[in-house]
C-alpha cells in the first residue's frame, strides 16, 4: 500500500506569520522567565521543537497554540490569528454556516481589490458591532 505524504506549501506570508509568531512566543517565554526546557516540558514537546517554532522554521499545530495560550495567559483567537491560523471555533462557525461559505467564496472567485475587499471588511465588522450593542443576547 503506497503511503501519501501531505506537506503544506509555504507561502511568503505564512513564513512572516511563523516567524512573527516565532518572535512573540519567545518574547512571552523571556518575560515569564521559562527556559525552553520548562515550556518544552509543560508543552510535553522537544526543546528541541520549541527553539525551532520560535525562530519560525518549524509551523505550529492547533493542540500547541492553544498549549502556548494556555502557558502565557494569551487570548486564544489573537495567538491562532498570529500563527496564521484560524481559530477552531471559528473554522467550525464557517463549516456549519453555508451563507458565510458563499459570501467567502465569492469574494475569493471574483477577484476583489484588495481596497474592495478592506471596505467590505470594515463594513462586515461595523455591521457586527451594531448588532451586539442593539441585542443585548450576545454579550
Amino acid at each position: 500500500m503506497e503511503k501519501k505524504i501531505l506537506m503544506r506549501v509555504l507561502d511568503e506570508e505564512d513564513v512572516v506569520k511563523e516567524k512573527e509568531f516565532g518572535r512573540y512566543i519567545r518574547e512571552k517565554r523571556l518575560k515569564r522567565g521559562f527556559t525552553l526546557s520548562q515550556v518544552a516540558v509543560r508543552l510535553e514537546i522537544s526543546t528541541n521543537y520549541v527553539s525551532q517554532i520560535e525562530r519560525g522554521v518549524r509551523e505550529v499545530t492547533d493542540d500547541l497554540v492553544v498549549g502556548f495560550a494556555a502557558l502565557y495567559n494569551v487570548e486564544l483567537d489573537k495567538l491562532f490569528w498570529m500563527s496564521g491560523k484560524i481559530p477552531v471555533d471559528v473554522r467550525k462557525l464557517i463549516m456549519k454556516d453555508k451563507d458565510l461559505q458563499n459570501a467567502l467564496s465569492y469574494i475569493h472567485k471574483f477577484g476583489l481589490s484588495t481596497e474592495r475587499k478592506e471596505r467590505l471588511t470594515k463594513e462586515f465588522l461595523k455591521l457586527i458591532k451594531t448588532e451586539i450593542k442593539n441585542n443585548h443576547e450576545f454579550i
